[in-house]
């Protein structure tokens, strides 16, 4: 499968990093490969341990930045960049990329606030523009509740099973206040009334009853599955 070589590869320099903890390098490879398997959190973590190691490390900084953004939060993402500048990280891009990290974070509070204001359309638009650069999960669910609004529920139901595969927990939990909040939305066919009372389901029981939610929903092996791979390339991009 897709995840085969980023899972090998990861239990690779899980070795190497047992052998040589104080090797950086181990653990940067490490972060590139979890990054890969949309494993954000543990990429997050073995960079910020390579720069403990190497404080300057420019490819710790800027793998750290890319998976704070696909987790949604481009404020982080931007104050990584700007730390590595100070912290004399050679890299000639980090100007550059904090500041489309902050265009993403100014995009996410502009389309919230259209959404607050009820423009649910322009909410829309923001949110897309994020999704060009990104396939951060709050975004998606921000722009599932937008396209909730303006009635779109097919793909908002689809969509929100993709978030449940990637994520079980959050993405039912998601799923239940989308419901909750749209719960006068009348869906059609025999699959479209069960999906708000399986949704709710799974908010209150974890991600077992998730094959309620229909086909194409799995409950992961172990916990959380692998998420999607981000929209805007690997994590060893330079």
């Amino acid at each position: 499968s897709a995840a085969a070589l980023p899972a090998q590869a990861a239990a690779l320099y899980s070795k190497a990093i047992g052998l040589a903890p104080l090797v950086p390098t181990y653990r940067l490879n490490r972060a590139a490969a979890r990054y890969m398997l949309g494993d954000y959190r543990g990429a997050i973590t073995d960079c910020e341990a390579a720069l403990k190691l190497e404080p300057n490390n420019a490819k710790a900084f800027k793998r750290l930045s890319k998976a704070h953004i696909e987790l949604g939060d481009f404020t982080r993402a931007t104050e990584v960049l700007v730390a590595a500048a100070a912290a004399g990280a050679a890299a000639s891009t980090f100007s550059e990329e904090a500041s489309m990290a902050a265009q993403l974070g100014a995009w996410q509070a502009e389309g919230e606030a259209a959404y607050g204001n009820g423009d649910f359309a322009m909410a829309c638009t923001f949110f897309a523009n994020i999704l060009q650069k990104t396939n951060a999960v709050p975004t998606r669910l921000w722009m599932t509740r937008a396209e909730l609004a303006l009635g779109r529920c097919d793909r908002a139901l689809r969509v929100t099973r993709e978030v449940i595969k990637a994520d079980a927990n959050q993405g039912a939990i998601h799923t239940a206040q989308l419901c909750h909040s749209h719960r006068a939305i009348s869906f059609t066919g025999d699959q479209g009334r069960r999906q708000p009372a399986a949704a709710v389901r799974a908010a209150r029981d974890g991600p077992h009853v998730l094959e309620g939610l229909g086909p194409g929903v799995e409950t992961p092996a172990g916990g959380a599955a692998a998420g999607p791979r981000p929209a805007g390339g690997s994590a060893g991009d330079e």
